[in-house]
C-alpha cells in the first residue's frame, strides 16, 4: 500500500523529485569527475614511467662520460641503475621541417620504452623504433625506411617497431614550443650498436676528407681512412657523445650529488625528475586538478545537498494531511517515517548512481586518448581511476540525503493524528494569528 502512496506522490512531485534527482546527478558527477581526472592522471602516468624506467636523474657532462665513469656511478651505494644516454633533436631527410628526438640508452636499464607494435628492441639490431603518433601522421609503417642528419652525413635504417616512452610523454623539441605536433616532430630510438657505426662512419668520412685535401684519390682516401681508426678514436668520440648519464634512485638531490662528487673527483650537473618537462608538466596537471576538485565539485555537492533540505521540506509540509490520515488509520510513526525517508533514500541512491556514471564520462572526456589530455599526453594506457575518499563521501551524501527526509517527516509526526490532519500553517502566519 504505502509503495503505491510513494509512486503516486512521486507523479503528483514529478518536477520537484526530477530537480532534485538532476541536481544530485550533477553534484555527484562533478565531484567524481574531477577528483577522478587528477586521480587518473597520477595513476596513469606513475604506472607508465614506472613500465619505461623513467629516469630520477639525469647528470650532465660537456665532456662526456665514459664507461669507468659510468662503472663508478653505479657503484654507489644507493643508485639501482643507470645507464648512459643520449638524446637529440635530428632533421628527417627527405622531409621539410620535420625532426625526431633521437634517443639511446646504452644498458636500457633505465629511461626504455614500450613496444605498441613491431619487432622488440635489439641493443645490437639495425632498425629504428619509432613513435608511433609520429608515424601515424606522417604515413609511415613498419619495415619503411628512415634516415636522418648526423654530422653532415646520415643514420638509416628501418621501422623495426612503434612505441611510446615515458622521456617523451610529452614530446615537445624545446621549451618553446607549448603542444605536441606530430605532424612536424616526434621520436625515436636506435641501438648503441647503430650509434657507434654511425660515429665510426663520420670519423672515417672526416679522415677520407683530410687525405683528399692532401691529394689522395677518394678510393684511395676511403681505404686509407679505415687503417687510421684506431679503437682509442672510436671510444674517445662515443665517450664525448654519451654527455648524460639517467639513473634511478631514491636518494635526495643533495645527497646524490655529494655522492656523485666523490666517486668522480668533480662537480657534476644533477638535475632531478622534478626539473624534466615532462614529469614537471604531469604532476602539475595533477596538481592542478586537486585544486579545481577541492573548490568547484564541493560547491555543486553542497548546492544539491540544500535544494534536497528546501525540497523535501516543501513536501513533507505538502503531506501534512496525508501523514495525518495514515495516524488515524493505525500505521505507526515508525513506518510513516520509513516510507517518508525512503524518498531520500531512493533520490540519494538513484542520483549518485547516475552521478557516478557521468562522473565516468566527465573524466574520460579529459583523460582518455581521444580527450582533451591525449592531445599532450601519449600513453599506451587510460585506466580511470578514483582516489579512495570518494567512496565515503558518496557514502556520507546519501546517508545526508535520508537523514534530511527523515528529519523533514519526523517535524510533521509532532502531536496527534487531529494535529496532523490540520493545513499546515507557516510560522509567520501563526505568529500573526496568535497576535490578533
Amino acid at each position: 500500500m504505502l509503495f503505491k502512496k510513494l509512486l503516486r506522490t512521486a507523479r503528483s512531485y514529478k518536477a520537484q523529485f526530477i530537480s532534485m534527482l538532476i541536481m544530485i546527478t550533477l553534484g555527484v558527477g562533478i565531484f567524481l569527475g574531477f577528483n577522478m581526472e587528477w586521480r587518473t592522471i597520477e595513476y596513469d602516468t606513475s604506472r607508465f614511467f614506472e613500465n619505461t624506467n623513467y629516469a630520477d636523474y639525469r647528470l650532465y657532462s660537456a665532456g662526456g662520460f665514459t664507461k669507468e665513469e659510468l662503472e663508478k656511478i653505479v657503484a654507489i651505494d644507493g643508485v639501482d641503475a643507470a645507464t648512459r644516454y643520449l638524446t637529440v633533436n635530428l632533421d628527417v631527410e627527405g622531409s621539410k621541417n620535420k625532426a625526431l628526438a633521437v634517443d639511446v640508452s646504452e644498458n636500457f636499464t633505465v629511461s626504455t620504452f614500450v613496444v605498441i607494435s613491431g619487432n622488440e628492441y635489439d641493443p645490437e639490431g639495425d632498425g629504428v623504433w619509432l613513435s608511433d603518433k609520429f608515424a601515424a601522421a606522417n604515413g609511415i609503417s613498419l619495415g619503411d625506411e628512415i634516415s636522418l642528419s648526423f654530422r653532415n652525413s646520415a643514420i638509416t635504417g628501418r621501422v623495426s617497431g612503434l612505441i611510446k616512452s615515458g622521456e617523451h610523454m610529452i614530446c615537445v623539441a624545446d621549451n618553446n614550443q607549448l603542444m605536441p605536433d606530430y605532424n612536424t616532430f616526434g621520436f625515436a630510438y636506435i641501438s648503441p650498436a647503430k650509434l657507434k657505426a654511425a660515429v665510426e662512419e663520420r670519423l672515417v668520412s672526416g679522415y677520407a676528407e683530410e687525405l683528399i685535401k692532401n691529394g689522395m684519390s677518394a678510393a684511395d682516401a676511403a681505404k686509407a681512412s679505415k687503417t687510421m681508426l684506431s679503437e682509442e678514436a672510436k671510444t674517445e668520440a662515443l665517450d664525448k657523445i654519451y654527455a648524460q648519464i639517467n639513473l634511478i634512485s631514491d636518494m635526495g638531490k643533495a645527497e646524490l650529488e655529494e655522492a656523485v662528487k666523490a666517486a668522480l673527483g668533480k662537480t657534476i650537473m644533477v638535475t632531478s625528475k622534478d626539473d624534466h618537462i615532462v614529469y614537471k608538466e604531469a604532476m602539475g596537471e595533477a596538481e592542478e586538478g586537486k585544486t579545481m576538485g577541492s573548490i568547484l565539485p564541493v560547491l555543486f555537492l553542497a548546492i544539491a545537498i540544500l535544494t534536497m533540505v528546501t525540497t523535501m521540506h516543501r513536501i513533507a509540509a505538502k503531506e501534512k494531511q496525508q501523514i495525518g490520515t495514515l495516524k488515524a488509520l493505525g500505521f505507526k510513526n515508525r513506518r510513516i517515517l520509513l516510507h517518508y525517508t525512503s524518498y531520500g533514500l531512493f533520490i540519494g541512491l538513484t542520483g549518485s548512481a547516475i552521478g557516478v556514471g557521468l562522473g565516468y564520462l566527465v573524466c574520460k572526456a579529459i583523460m582518455s586518448e581521444n580527450g582533451m589530455m591525449g592531445t599532450y599526453f601519449d600513453m599506451p594506457d587510460w585506466t580511470a581511476a578514483m582516489p579512495v575518499f570518494c567512496y565515503p563521501v558518496i557514502a556520507l551524501t546519501v546517508a545526508l540525503l535520508t537523514l534530511i527526509s527523515y528529519l523533514s517527516v519526523l517535524k510533521q509526526l509532532k502531536g496527534s493524528a487531529a494535529d496532523a490532519l490540520r493545513p499546515y500553517t507557516p510560522k509567520e502566519s501563526k505568529r500573526a494569528l496568535s497576535n490578533v
